[in-house]
Formats: C-alpha cells, sequence, structure tokens
C-alpha cells in the first residue's frame, strides 16, 4: 500500500496532517483496494479539488467505506462534482462531511441528483461552504424527498 493503510484495516485517520493532492492521490490508491476500510478521515488538509477527484475515483471501486470526512479542503464546486457519481454508486456509504469546502451553488447542484439516488446516505453535512439560494433548493428538495437522509 502506497500511503500505508493495511490490507485489513477498518479506520484511516489523516486528519490535521497537512496533506494536499498528491498524498491524497496515494491516499486513494490504498483506497481502492482496501476491501476492509470502512472510516476514511481527511480534515482539515489541503487536497483541493485534485485531492477530491482522486478520492472519488477510488470510492466507487471500494465497496465498504462506510464514513467519509473531507471536511476543510477546499476542494470547491469541481471536487463537488467529481465526488457526486461516487455517491451515487456507493451502496455503503452512510456518513459524508464536507463542511467549509469552498462548495458553492454549481457543486450543490451536482450533489444533489448524487444525495437523491443515494440509497445508503443517512447523514450529510454542508455547513460553512459557499451554497446560496439557488443550491439550497435544490438540496431542500433532494433531501426532503430521501428516504435515508
Amino acid at each position: 500500500m502506497l500511503f500505508g493503510i493495511k490490507h485489513d484495516q477498518t479506520e484511516a485517520d489523516f486528519g490535521d496532517q497537512r496533506l494536499g493532492p498528491a498524498d491524497a492521490i496515494l491516499i486513494a490508491s490504498d483506497l481502492s483496494v482496501s476491501g476492509s476500510l470502512t472510516s476514511l478521515n481527511l480534515y482539515n488538509n489541503k487536497i483541493g479539488k485534485k485531492g477530491a477527484i482522486a478520492i472519488a475515483k477510488c470510492l466507487e471501486a471500494n465497496g465498504s467505506l462506510t464514513t467519509l470526512n473531507i471536511c476543510w479542503n477546499k476542494i470547491g464546486d469541481e471536487g463537488a462534482k467529481a465526488l457526486a457519481p461516487a455517491i451515487s454508486a456507493s451502496a455503503s456509504l452512510t456518513s459524508l462531511s464536507l463542511i467549509d469546502n469552498n462548495i458553492g451553488d454549481e457543486g450543490a447542484k451536482a450533489l444533489a441528483p448524487a444525495i437523491a439516488t443515494s440509497a445508503s446516505l443517512t447523514s450529510l453535512s454542508l455547513r460553512n461552504n459557499t451554497i446560496r439560494d439557488e443550491g439550497a433548493k435544490v438540496l431542500a428538495l433532494v433531501i426532503a424527498a430521501s428516504a435515508s437522509l
């Protein structure tokens, strides 16, 4: 494993370690081959949109992740857009935290269909982003109609 995640490891906490996009790419590589990892914490790093894109690509391949915390990483709208298909495709993801990531209306609109089609997502945190009225209205509609949130 490239970033040190062991094959039988269930939790990985990389919070507050000043990780950047290159680190996220290595973590994503480990995530793609780990069949036991259920929780990934990347809070308060600097993975940005490139890191979010890498994590999103591998999230679909990993069928065990239930909790993903990417708070305070400045992933922006592009990172949210990249995560949307992975959220929709994941049958295991129950908790997603995207607090304080500079996600605006475009990112919110990209996340909305993924949230609507997710059968497993029970917890979603989006506070302290730059989502305005337009994005909030779209999210409110899908959250209100969600059977799991």
